[in-house]
């Protein structure tokens, strides 16, 4: 994976010959660049071949490497499918994860339990995961006890569900020195999510991954101020030459923040405890880290994160998931054809709306009866910045839902069948039916791979014949979307992009189809006294903005993208019935009062934080809250 040989250049291989440098690239045209890039170095080996291949891993396994450093390749496993068809060079998923048992006995530094453990590790990883998991794991076996591996990873993969196996690889085998991030997405020009190296020091396999006593990692963001003359710090020590080794020392030293750098120091443990929390539902985690190993060591059952954590101090109050108090998360409606499905519409009736259809349908106007369709919002600029709740006037677009009515030509066919007498189908209007009769012909991929919507792979699946066996089961054609849900009709909902810190809104009465756009929450009511304007004057807390914030994903531009399985994580502290009560006032004061937001907002956060247990200085607390919420926006904003 070395490519041209930037990474091994910056090894400086003329200044250590009495080290050995070795590459592996499988692109033969830029094998040649990198062959010939080193000719002039006796002690440089660039092999070319595929870093999988049984004989490279062989010749590789020879030596034990003292820095094993690379930016894996994301390729997704669709990919990997397709070039194995290209080219015999590349291997499947199932031919790597053989290659790599295969392997482990050519490494002389791994004992046999090391073994045993590996090659459960490499059977047990989801073949639905990129090229980057088992490029991590070749990584971690190369890397002799002692030695390091460095990753440029982005700062998204880690947080990957199919990356859980390389999160204990890391905890197992290593130990983690740093982690340096890309403040601002300057890295990569063209790079969506922030760029992270990782730097992790090889040690002999640990007996449970929690067991770190007081040992920490360093954690810094470099920001771009920091950047001069080609030098990602040059600024941070003016007039040196080169600047790493200095750079080194101060992410050692001491912690601490400016318009250049930020700097925290993590305990191993807490980081530890967080990710066995994460692996507990797995069942490969069970055969590897039994629970008689975990048991003594005591556990947080919730995670969290690092900027509350430091804000709680020596604070250790109750927390609960969202789960526990009864509150789903998932995504919005996805049609998988927009075009055909969503509509704008021009007026709205007593008998129904005229809408416009999107691009590529030639008409200019439908007329739409009601009981064909449901109001949707359809995108974040749809709405008001300053309302946390949803009305009339911000909804600009219709989701057909199709129900009880088919066009003409599927309608003889019931009639046809007798399944019409058993549902008694109305007849389409004539503009809808021909909306959908176009629908099936125009051509929505390429001339030479030509597509029809109702083909395309999230609309087919629409399609359900009537089963005599299930006699009741409505029949369904392409057109008719499946049965709506809660998560489609949700309580509450957060975009999934958010510009500035994200807010959550009402969707009264559950009343629109909320689009895939953004995540959606409902209440199972019941389970914990809480109600829909409690749980939104939870989620605009900013104590759960500042989890969204360090749970999120920041994208290029520091857009924060913000997914359900993110949100699910925040730690929810314990709410007694009466701090109950008064958020769900509080929660209707935002939805009915929108001039006072902040004020509310502040009186939301003041409860949260007493329920924490802080009884002293809460002012100076809530505004502490307050300003840690502005300055990750700040950071993930600013360039």
């Amino acid at each position: 994976m070395v490519g041209t040989g930037d990474m091994l250049r910056a090894c400086n291989p003329k200044s250590n010959i009495q080290k050995r440098f070795f590459g592996v690239e499988l692109d033969q045209v830029v094998w040649r660049k990198c062959n010939q890039r080193f000719s002039a170095n006796q002690n440089v080996s660039v092999i070319r071949g595929n870093a999988f291949d049984l004989d490279v891993i062989n010749q590789l396994a020879k030596h034990q490497y003292d820095l094993v450093i690379t930016n894996p390749p994301y390729v997704r496993y669709q990919t990997i499918s397709d070039n194995k068809n290209n080219s015999p060079e590349n291997l499947d998923t199932s031919e790597i994860k053989r290659n790599l048992i295969a392997s482990l006995d050519y490494f002389g530094h791994l004992d046999t339990q090391d073994k045993k453990l590996f090659e459960l590790l490499i059977s047990s990883y989801s073949g639905l995961s990129d090229l980057a998991v088992p490029s991590w794991i070749l990584c971690a076996l190369l890397t002799s006890i002692g030695g390091r591996i460095a990753m440029v990873v982005p700062q998204t993969w880690l947080n990957r569900e199919y990356a859980a196996i390389v999160q204990y690889i890391l905890f197992k085998w290593f130990q983690i020195e740093s982690i340096v991030e890309d403040g601002n997405s300057t890295w990569f020009s063209d790079a969506q999510v922030k760029t992270t190296l990782i730097v992790a020091k090889r040690v002999k396999r640990k007996k449970s991954i929690l067991i770190w006593g007081k040992k920490q990692f360093s954690y810094c963001a470099i920001f771009s101020k920091a950047r001069v003359n080609g030098s990602l710090i040059g600024q941070l020590f003016p007039g040196v030459e080169l600047p790493e080794g200095d750079f080194l020392n101060l992410i050692k030293s001491k912690e601490q923040q400016n318009a250049f750098i930020r700097v925290k120091h993590v305990n191993l443990a807490s980081f530890a405890q967080a990710l066995d929390f994460k692996l507990d539902s797995l069942k490969w985690y069970h055969k590897v880290e039994p629970i008689k190993s975990r048991a003594k060591v005591k556990r947080q059952t919730l995670k969290v994160p690092s900027h509350l954590r430091d804000w709680l101090g020596d604070n250790n109050p109750q927390f609960v998931s969202l789960d526990d108090i009864g509150l789903n998360v998932s995504q919005g409606l996805r049609t998988g054809a927009n075009m055909f499905f969503y509509m704008s519409v021009l007026d709205k009736t007593e008998k129904g709306v005229s809408a416009v259809p999107n691009s590529p349908f030639p008409q200019k106007q439908i007329t739409i009866p009601t009981g064909c369709f449901k109001e949707v919002l359809r995108k974040q600029s749809d709405l008001s910045d300053s309302s946390y709740t949803i009305s009339n006037k911000d909804i600009q677009g219709i989701a057909l839902v199709i129900r009880e009515h088919l066009n003409t030509k599927n309608l003889e066919e019931c009639k046809k069948s007798g399944v019409y007498k058993r549902f008694t189908f109305k007849r389409l209007p004539k503009d809808l039916s021909q909306h959908i009769l176009l629908a099936e012909k125009i051509n929505v991929g390429t001339d030479d791979k030509p597509k029809f919507i109702p083909k395309l792979s999230a609309v087919e699946p629409n399609t359900k014949k009537w089963n005599p066996a299930k006699p009741n089961d409505s029949p369904r054609y392409w057109y008719m979307l499946p049965p709506l849900t809660s998560r489609h009709l949700p309580d509450l909902f957060v975009p999934r992009v958010n510009g500035k810190n994200p807010i959550t809104r009402l969707n009264p009465d559950s009343k629109y189809v909320i689009d895939a756009n953004f995540s959606t929450i409902w209440l199972l009511e019941g389970l914990s006294g809480h109600d829909i304007y409690s749980a939104l004057a939870l989620f605009n807390s900013s104590w759960f903005v500042v989890a969204m914030e360090e749970y999120g994903t920041v994208m290029g531009g520091g857009a924060l993208k913000l997914e359900a399985t993110q949100i699910k994580k925040i730690p929810v502290p314990k709410l007694d019935g009466i701090a109950i009560s008064k958020l769900s006032n509080l929660g209707k004061t935002l939805v009915s009062d929108p001039t006072n937001n902040e004020g509310t907002i502040d009186r939301i956060d003041t409860i949260l934080i007493k329920q924490l247990g802080i009884n002293k200085s809460t002012k100076s607390k809530q505004a502490e809250l307050k300003s840690l919420k502005h300055e990750l926006l700040k950071q993930r904003t600013s360039k």
